[in-house]
């Protein structure tokens, strides 16, 4: 495990293991996917850096949040959570480059990873009117 002693970083210290995993699954979802791209000739630049910087982003807010969750016990419950949420993302990420690879996914977590709910209005009016 990392030793977090840079004093910006002290508060995550209670779930440095969910932040480490976000860290090396980002980290390993750059790197297979620029590989991937690169690989089947669709590597586009800008792209590769639109995805480090929503990454970067996503880091520097979550070490925001975790400022604030010294101050708001509420915040302080729900930051392991917004964690492991951005863990799942990273983690279908991950699934989407193995399957474009040709590794066989089982078909459960396929439908995990697949499973959206959209809840837009145009959608809802289509119902209505069913």
């Amino acid at each position: 495990m990392i030793n977090y002693e840079i004093w910006f970083m002290f508060p995550i210290k209670e779930h440095s293991l969910l932040f480490e995993t976000l860290v090396w699954m980002m980290c390993i979802d750059t790197v297979i996917g620029t590989v991937l791209a690169k690989l089947f000739k669709i590597y586009e630049s800008k792209k590769n850096r639109e995805g480090l910087i929503k990454k970067i982003i996503t880091i520097v807010l979550l070490l925001a949040l975790s400022f604030i969750s010294i101050i708001d016990p509420l915040i302080k419950t729900i930051f392991p959570a917004t964690i492991v949420f951005f863990i799942f993302i990273e983690f279908q990420s991950i699934m989407e480059h193995a399957e474009r690879t040709g590794v066989k996914i089982p078909i459960n977590i396929k439908n995990i990873l697949k499973r959206k709910i959209d809840h837009t209005p145009e959608d809802n009016n289509k119902k209505e009117k069913e």
